[in-house]
């Protein structure tokens, strides 16, 4: 007998728990719903309410710490600023293709066969002559009247 009152008080004991849960999760809902209707009355306009969301936003994008390669922290703004600046100047200065890729580009290159030889290269970048137009426009006025006549 008291096997089953401890069974059925576990149960009810669960039972209770999960309602527990179900009344926790409405109540978030209600507030996630609350804070949303807030922030659409007054979220963009210069309140109280406004500004203290940008300062919670801003104090989560500061960086307060900066470790160093070497293991050092830096915790005052100049520091850190300094050593920030250091490092986008190194990052920088460095090229963007080692020597090492570029030869091997210039290598790859060589080994590709030429599609187009340096005459062929010649002649489809030159201007084309006055000729060349004329031709070009008899050649557009027959097509038309060909077309024109089918």
């Amino acid at each position: 007998m008291a096997a089953n009152r401890t069974h059925t008080a576990s149960a009810e004991w669960s039972k209770l728990e999960a309602e527990v849960r179900e009344l926790d999760n409405i109540l978030a809902v209600k507030w996630r719903k609350l804070s949303r209707l807030r922030w659409i009355r007054e979220g963009d306009a210069p309140s109280k309410f406004f500004f203290s969301i940008l300062k919670a936003r801003r104090t989560q994008e500061e960086i307060t710490t900066l470790v160093r390669d070497d293991g050092t922290r830096l915790e005052d703004n100049d520091n850190i600023l300094e050593e920030l600046k250091q490092y986008y100047q190194e990052l920088y200065r460095q090229p963007l293709v080692s020597e090492e890729d570029e030869e091997l580009r210039r290598h790859i290159l060589k080994l590709m066969h030429k599609r187009i030889s340096e005459a062929h290269n010649a002649y489809l970048i030159e201007e084309p002559n006055e000729e060349e137009i004329e031709k070009v426009i008899r050649n557009l006025k027959l097509r038309r009247r060909r077309e024109s006549m089918a």
